[in-house]
């Protein structure tokens, strides 16, 4: 084989599997039904394991800013996933955004902060050349 036909081969291949790759997308949470042992969970540390155990889904966090031991109560006329997590971020104060297969907890600390750096801006602006 020679060199450009093998590196014609490794780019056409690289080429094929990112192209397979791209095509997978993971399932919302809205559509993904809610489980009984969901429902059952009493802390918001078993209620991610009840979700990483039932579905694709895995949680990212940090340990330092999220309770793993906070006390959530989910309603058993939850129809989806989301409406589980909409449950739980009431109850938490936390956010979450889903990225393919993973949900990100964004601690209710951070989205506290976020709000705070919202408001008026004062001073004076000058031009870094003219000094004016």
């Amino acid at each position: 084989m020679t060199k450009s036909a093998f590196w014609g081969f490794t780019l056409s291949l690289f080429f094929t599997c990112l192209t397979l790759a791209s095509g997978t997308s993971a399932q919302s949470v809205y559509k993904m039904k809610a489980i009984r042992s969901m429902e059952q969970a009493r802390t918001f540390g078993s209620f991610m394991e009840a979700v990483e155990r039932e579905t694709p889904l895995h949680f990212v966090f940090s340990t330092d800013r999220v309770d793993l031991r906070a006390a959530v109560q989910l309603d058993t006329e939850a129809q989806s996933l989301g409406e589980m997590l909409e449950q739980v971020s009431a109850q938490t104060g936390h956010s979450f955004r889903q990225i393919r297969e993973r949900v990100i907890v964004v601690p209710a600390q951070h989205v506290k902060m976020q709000e705070l750096e919202k408001g008026e801006v004062r001073g004076r602006v000058f031009d870094a050349v003219s000094g004016e």
